[in-house]
Order: structure tokens, then C-alpha cells, then sequence
């Protein structure tokens, strides 16, 4: 597992070179070895580097390349082979050996890419979850520090949902759920992040999007929400705290606090408002921090 670690930091096309200039290598040094002298087992740190970065295409050419090499280096040291019939015979179990190796690195790589991503998607809804999103939102935060880009965070919660729960049971407040994350998925672009950070409540992240653009997208959400809680009979609104950056100083943990906060603030004014609020650099001049929208 050390050596995938490694690897998983290379550039694919980086490590595609490396395991084949190996494969080159370890060919080379069969040439050279005594006949008694068998490197087959070297082979398989490239074939398994091909495998874990191209998947099973270049897990098999690793194992064909491999296979190849040995062969040509017997050739050209004039070893014996055998007959032709050993001489397939044991390319042949070269290569499933090579091959059945490939396949499972595939296969483990396949599990601990479903693993990782269970473990960042909330089972109900699909939605990222609280991991997922802090992840990102601590991404976004270093980037907008170092290109001073402008992107929005933001915090919904929904009104009124223990009614739901109450009055048609915990299988339409499900329901209701994975609607509200398929409108919000909707409304939004892939380079956004939709999360559900816990029972009822929904985070935005919205990346390269100023205060007039997150008014824009949420404008359409909230339509799109009501829209939904209608045509179904839910009484269902949402209170939302959006919080515009640039250049953070604050961490993603501060940011959500905030954006909660605001989200919260809207709940006591009355629920189904929006809170927004642009945060500055100390060096830009201050613009109005806090605008109130109403249903």
C-alpha cells in the first residue's frame, strides 16, 4: 500500500512512463542475468503501478509488454528456450500471473474509490455530507486567499419540516428531503457543492460566484423549492444565511458558523428569508454587509 500511496501522487502520464521505462529496465537486466537467474517477480511493481493509475487497458498491456520483454531478452542472449510448446507455456503463465495481479489492484482501487465516496455522500439523499463539504469549503477557502476570487457559502434550513414528519410520517419527510436536494442539484452548476450537513439542513457551496450571483442561483432554488412544497402539499419554506467572500480571513469552520448564524437570524425574523452578506478584505472599502429578501 506504501508504493500506491506514492504512486497516487504522480501524474498519470508520469507514471505511465515510469512503468514502462521499469518494464524497459527489467528486460534489459534479464539479458544480462544468468540463465538461472529469473527477475519475473520485478515485473510486477510496474505492471501494478499501470494498473492502479489506467485501470485494466494498461494493467493488460503492462502484463503483454512485460511478457514481451522477457522473451525478447531470451532471444537476443541466445539462452535456450525449449520447444515451442514450453516456450508458450510459460509466457502464458507470465502473463496470467501479471494479469490476475492487475485485476485485483483494479478491483481494490474500484472498492476504495466506492469506500471513499460512501463515506462523503449522505445515504438518503445522495447530497455530499458534513466531511465532503468542510473538505471543499477548506479547499475553496486556501484558493480564494491566494487568486482573491470571490465564491459564497451558504446555509439553508426547512421550515416547518417536523410538520411534515408529524402529520404524513417519516417516509414523506424522506421524501420531501431528497426532492429538496433534487431541485437544489437542479439550480445549480456541477462545479457546485450541495450538502446535507444533518436532518433538515442543506449547505451551498458556490464557487467563483459574488453576491449578486449567489442571489441569482438561491432566487432560482427557492422558486424551484416552492414550486416543489406546492404541487406536493407540503408546508414547507426554507430561512437561508448566504455569506460572499473574497480573500477569507477567516477559516471554514468560522465561515459556516457565520452563515449559520445568518441562516438563524432569518428563522426568528419570521422564516422563508434570506440573510446575505459580503465579506470584504480589510483593504477594500466596505460595501452594505447585510441585505434581507424576503418570500
Amino acid at each position: 500500500m506504501r508504493l500506491f500511496r506514492a504512486v497516487e501522487k504522480w501524474n498519470r502520464t508520469v507514471s505511465v512512463v515510469i512503468a514502462f521505462a521499469l518494464v524497459a529496465v527489467i528486460g534489459a537486466a534479464e539479458l544480462f542475468a544468468g540463465a538461472d537467474v529469473s527477475l519475473s517477480l520485478f515485473s510486477l511493481v510496474p505492471v501494478a503501478i499501470l494498473a492502479w493509475k489506467g485501470g485494466g487497458w494498461l494493467g493488460f498491456a503492462g502484463s503483454l509488454a512485460s511478457v514481451l520483454a522477457w522473451l525478447a531478452a531470451g532471444v537476443a542472449a541466445g539462452r535456450p528456450q525449449g520447444s515451442a510448446l514450453l516456450l508458450a507455456w510459460d509466457g502464458a503463465a507470465r502473463f496470467l500471473t501479471y494479469e490476475a495481479l492487475a485485476l485485483v489492484i483494479v478491483s481494490l482501487r474500484g472498492s476504495i474509490a466506492h469506500l471513499e465516496e460512501v463515506s462523503r455522500t449522505d445515504p438518503l439523499t445522495g447530497a455530499a455530507n458534513t466531511r465532503a463539504f468542510r473538505e471543499h469549503l477548506s479547499a475553496e477557502v486556501e484558493r480564494g486567499r491566494r487568486y482573491r476570487r470571490p465564491f459564497t457559502v451558504t446555509y439553508l434550513d426547512l421550515d416547518n419540516f417536523k410538520t411534515v414528519n408529524d402529520s404524513f410520517g417519516h417516509a414523506t419527510g424522506d421524501a420531501l428531503l431528497r426532492a429538496v436536494v433534487t431541485v437544489i442539484g437542479a439550480h445549480v452548476r456541477t462545479t457546485d457543492l450541495v450538502a446535507r450537513l444533518g436532518g433538515d439542513e442543506f449547505a451551498l457551496l458556490l464557487p467563483e460566484t459574488d453576491l449578486e450571483g449567489a442571489r441569482t442561483v438561491i432566487g432560482r432554488i427557492r422558486t424551484g423549492i416552492q414550486a416543489e412544497m406546492d404541487e406536493r402539499q407540503w408546508p414547507v419554506t426554507m430561512s437561508i444565511g448566504s455569506l460572499t467572500c473574497r480573500d477569507p480571513r477567516l477559516d471554514a469552520d468560522d465561515l459556516v458558523k457565520k452563515a449559520d448564524q445568518l441562516m438563524y437570524d432569518a428563522k426568528l425574523r419570521g422564516k422563508n428569508l434570506v440573510n446575505f452578506v459580503s465579506l470584504l478584505p480589510a483593504d477594500e472599502e466596505p460595501v452594505p454587509l447585510q441585505r434581507r429578501e424576503g418570500a
